[in-house]
């Protein structure tokens, strides 16, 4: 922030000398001044006092009115755009709101200029970079009017912003500048959040608690993200953080383990029209062989779709957005591996739909699941993690067929994971799951997918998995066959 212009001369404030201050007073008595605000006037006389201050000469008002003050938190990092309803200023012994014409001026506790902090109009300070990035950390809620500090979604941006022009070093060392502020400001815990934020955005650290580098980083590097689907991702994060979901452990044998995934695969692929006797399936995961009339593609769909629930890629989750991309494409490559027309383990090249609907173009699936990355290792639920990664992958459809396949495996090594019940779709829920995809993708609303993701888990808990007769008999009784 520059130094501010401060060559106006129309703009008259009291002195506190007796005769001065009663001259002053007749002026604008006389329509000769017009009075802004006690002890302020100007010589202005055809615009009202609140154009007057939607201007430069609001900062001379504040110089005169609070020298040694700071122009702190959110004003500080939004630069304090002419016009704003509200200037947060530092340096207030206590928080205190004063009424100008137009803007409320709301004034902070604080210390006053410190080092870094630079001169702007007279003897009010702008705080320096660091020390507004710090205030913009700390929690505040409004009573009334806006929140002092932006938050550290807006503290991220920020960064990222300054990494693009001024480089990750840089970056760095504004990070340094505000750890050693952190003491001084009594800012402590905000100094190591943002610490933690640029190591993230650096990537150098990795962090739950963080959303990574976000579009803004992604286009830059190239990698072009779909507009829409940032929009759901963060209205589903958003939605699951508030989410009250209890756990559900599991603790199977190695035989409820096999009966587990076996249902988990059969369901897995019914509903995605590779559909088998439940008689059948169970001969060609256990007894082994294709089925007898059937394409080898069919069988190895069901084979492979229990291999993968079952074994140690069941419960591998992600470490960063280059590990996702990879464990997608190892499930795919396994599932599709009969079926080369569809390029096992390869990123679709062109367009892909479903009836009359077309999934994002093929040159944002990378950028938006690096973006979609950065919220899944925001959340700690595991099974929020779990129903994000699902709409992850089905909304970017990375690849020709098999997305809903690997979008459930992946989905449900988050649980594994964390030795939570899986999620199984059944054949009577697939047209509510379905639906529950497009309530968010197209209606922006993502509580129908929480539901049926709760559903699907729940189905999984209350199987009896000690015998296949229990089992099967149960799946009956339960209409899980029939066609939703």
């Amino acid at each position: 922030m520059t130094r501010a212009d401060t060559s106006t001369s129309d703009l008259v404030f009291a002195s506190g000398e007796q005769a001065h201050d009663k001259r002053l007073r007749r002026a604008a008595q006389a329509g000769e001044l017009q009075r802004i605000a006690p002890g302020i006037y100007t010589t202005i006389l055809d615009q009202t006092p609140a154009e007057i201050l939607r201007s430069p000469r609001l900062w001379r008002v504040l110089a005169h009115k609070y020298p040694g003050y700071v122009v702190g938190y959110r004003s500080a990092l939004e630069a304090a755009p002419i016009g704003a309803s509200e200037i947060f200023l530092v340096g207030a012994r206590h928080r205190q709101s004063v009424t100008l014409p137009g803007i409320t001026v709301r004034l902070a506790p604080g210390p006053g200029p410190i080092a870094g902090d630079r001169p702007f109009v007279g003897e009010l300070y702008w705080a320096s970079t660091p020390r507004a990035l710090l205030e913009n950390l700390t929690v505040s809620r409004a009573q009334k009017g806006l929140p002092r500090s932006l938050g550290s979604k807006a503290v991220q941006e920020h960064c990222e912003r300054y990494a693009l022009r001024e480089g990750f070093g840089a970056l760095e060392d504004l990070g340094h500048q505000a750890s050693r502020l952190g003491q001084d400001l009594r800012m402590n815990r905000e100094a190591r959040l943002l610490e933690e934020m640029i190591g993230a955005i650096t990537g150098k650290r990795r962090s739950r608690r963080i959303l990574g580098p976000s579009a803004v980083l992604s286009r830059a590097a190239g990698r072009p993200v779909c507009p829409t689907a940032e929009d759901r991702f963060d209205r589903l994060a958003q939605a699951l953080r508030h989410s009250t979901t209890p756990p559900r452990p599991t603790n199977e044998t190695p035989d409820q383990a096999d009966r587990r995934a076996f249902i988990e695969a059969y369901f897995s692929n019914y509903i995605e029209g590779t559909r088998f006797l439940i008689e059948e399936a169970q001969a060609l995961v256990f007894q082994g062989g294709p089925a007898p009339g059937r394409p080898v593609a069919d069988s190895h769909d069901i084979t492979s779709t229990f291999a993968l629930a079952r074994r140690q890629l069941a419960d591998t989750t992600p470490e960063s957005s280059q590990d996702l991309q990879l464990l997608i494409r190892e499930r795919h490559e396994s599932l599709m591996a009969q079926r080369p027309e569809w390029r096992p383990g390869e990123f679709r090249t062109g367009p892909v739909g479903a009836g009359a609907h077309t999934f994002m173009d093929e040159a944002l699936v990378e950028g938006s699941l690096a973006l979609g990355y950065d919220y899944l290792a925001s959340l700690d639920n595991p099974f929020a993690r779990a129903v994000f990664t699902l709409f992850l992958v089905n909304e970017v459809h990375p690849f020709l067929d098999g997305n809903g396949r690997v979008a459930r495996l992946t989905a449900n090594a988050e649980l594994s994971a964390a030795e939570q019940a899986r999620l199984i779709v059944t054949t009577a829920d697939r047209h509510r799951y379905i639906a529950a995809l497009r309530a968010l993708s197209r209606d922006r609303d993502p509580q129908p997918l929480i539901a049926v993701c709760y559903h699907a888990q729940r189905i999984t808990t209350d199987l009896f998995l000690d015998t296949w007769d229990e089992l099967l008999a149960q799946l009956q009784a339960e209409g899980a066959f029939e066609e939703g």
